[in-house]
């Protein structure tokens, strides 16, 4: 099965936050870590369509309070 995971964007990303919040103590990311995160978002996409109602065609977030540039690396 292949990935969800742009594995190029995460690397870049956990170390940008890894230069943001623990002064670029991390250079590199384990290859384990590529899977973990892939079975995260996996569960995270199992879990969002099951919650979602019975009527309806599009999938919403079920956080429509959450801002995004809270987690946004930029």
């Amino acid at each position: 099965m292949s990935s969800l995971l742009n594995r190029s964007h995460c690397k870049q990303y956990l170390l940008g936050v890894s230069e943001q919040i623990r002064g670029g103590k991390f250079t590199r990311v384990g290859a384990d870590v590529y899977d973990y995160l892939d079975s995260v978002v996996r569960k995270a996409c199992y879990d969002l369509v099951k919650g979602q109602p019975t009527i309806g065609k599009t999938l919403y977030s079920p956080h429509k309070g959450l801002d995004k540039k809270e987690y946004d690396n930029g």
